[in-house]
């Protein structure tokens, strides 16, 4: 059977697409920009006759899926290794469970060691594009856990939505229409992707002045991991007079090919994937997904892949750049909660900073503003402990520098009293006294 037979033979209505999951299925939706929303929300619509179905729809750029709502409930258990926007209220209203992980590593270590309480789910869905003449379809700029679930670990059963404005990209992008059990072809899949991260102007002023802070330990033939928060990828826009540096990370913004194609950003000095800008997901504009189609110096790869700390220290002088939400003055960094109120994930920000450090020359960044506002009170994210519940995302004994807009604290090799005097000078002004004084209270000071 030539592959035009095998795809007519696979192709499904929206609907009955919809209604390869049963009832006790487990169903894992492809990350970011290749959730297919239309087969989502058919699948959502089958609520009356479903039962126990647990979706698990993790690092969701697109937009609010109904099983979100109450109504729901009997039908979908929801999970998420990565909270957005979408997720908080459910998770808080204790509708979706969240589960921890450090996305390089645990993806690796099942992929090499599985686990039995970690089965391959019975259904992978994701968005791809009509097959080439060859029968391979494309995945695009969205990579993520999608070849994890159709190459290694592999779903029981995989369905695609086809949609035709994904383009075709180089690196490990490709499916053949063999390794797809079903397809479906609805009309108007919607593209339009929540933006990563949002600022005030006040806040935006600040995230100038940390980016600008962190560029400047950024040398020439360095090779970047930048993590997803807003302050981290801001800095790519203050690096415009760098030379020869190298991009190896999990998401591009747009804005992004400006400095691939100017020549900042070449690859020239990368250890592996040398000459290219590698990364899981680019969240493009039309006019950057052209410019990135069947392009060489861009490849997407999948993040058990791209995060593997061993496969990140293979370029030397790598600087990761990573947010995060509080650091306590022994170095402890949090970038996914406050307290025990799950906010985010740890995504691969524990598997870069380990890259880094096993690097030759390479640095961890992490930036941070020095307070957050809830109500009309004020906070540090700057503290002498973190409050109880609190997840440590990245242990002391790996803080390198700690970033805020009111200077560097270089914690490698200090003592606990020596970080926390460095933590303390670059916390903001109308805290210094307290955290002084309940910093003194502790035995190690």
């Amino acid at each position: 059977m030539n592959w035009q037979d095998e795809y007519q033979r696979k192709l499904l209505s929206l609907e009955e697409a919809s209604r390869v999951v049963k009832s006790g299925d487990t169903v894992i939706i492809a990350w970011g920009g290749g959730t297919p929303v239309k087969l989502c929300q058919s699948l959502a619509d089958r609520k009356d006759e479903l039962e126990d179905v647990t979706v698990v729809q993790t690092v969701n750029f697109k937009r609010h899926i109904p099983w979100y709502e109450p109504e729901y409930g009997k039908a979908f258990r929801l999970k998420s290794q990565h909270l957005r926007r979408f997720d908080r209220p459910p998770n808080e209203a204790k509708r979706l469970e969240y589960s921890p992980m450090s996305i390089g590593l645990n993806f690796n270590a099942t992929a090499h060691f599985p686990r039995a309480s970690f089965e391959p789910p019975d259904v992978y869905m994701v968005l791809v594009s009509p097959p080439d003449k060859h029968g391979f379809c494309s995945l695009g700029s969205s990579i993520w856990i999608t070849n994890f679930y159709t190459k290694v670990f592999r779903a029981k059963t995989v369905v695609a939505q086809i949609d035709r404005q994904i383009v075709n990209t180089c690196g490990d992008s490709k499916l053949h229409v063999s390794q797809i059990d079903w397809f479906t072809e609805p009309e108007g899949e919607p593209h339009e992707l929540e933006p990563l991260y949002s600022a005030t102007k006040e806040e935006a002023e600040v995230i100038e002045v940390i980016g600008n802070l962190a560029s400047s330990l950024i040398e020439d033939r360095d090779c970047l991991f930048v993590g997803g928060g807003g302050i981290s990828q801001r800095t790519i826009s203050f690096l415009d007079y760098k030379q020869d540096l190298g991009l190896h990370t999990e998401i591009f913004l747009s804005g992004i090919v400006d400095l691939i194609e100017g020549g900042v950003f070449t690859g020239k000095y990368k250890g592996v994937h040398q000459g290219k800008a590698v990364a899981s997901e680019f969240l493009a504009t039309a006019e950057e997904r052209e410019i990135i189609a069947e392009n060489p110096r861009y490849e997407f790869y999948g993040v058990e892949y791209l995060d593997s700390p061993k496969i990140l220290a293979m370029n030397d002088n790598l600087v990761a750049v990573n947010t995060a939400l509080g650091v306590d003055l022994t170095g402890q960094i949090c970038s996914e909660a406050i307290g025990s109120h799950q906010y985010s994930g740890s995504g691969g920000q524990l598997d870069s900073v380990i890259g880094a450090l096993m690097s030759h020359g390479g640095r961890s960044i992490t930036c941070l503003p020095s307070t957050y506002t809830r109500g009309e009170q004020v906070f540090s994210r700057i503290v002498p402990i973190f409050l109880p519940g609190t997840p440590v995302t990245v242990p002391r004994t790996l803080a390198d520098y700690v970033i805020t807009e009111y200077g560097i604290a270089n914690l490698q090799g200090k003592t606990l009293k020596e970080r926390a005097e460095a933590l303390n000078a670059i916390s903001h002004p109308d805290f210094r006294s307290e955290l002084r004084k309940e910093f003194a209270k502790l035995p190690y000071y």
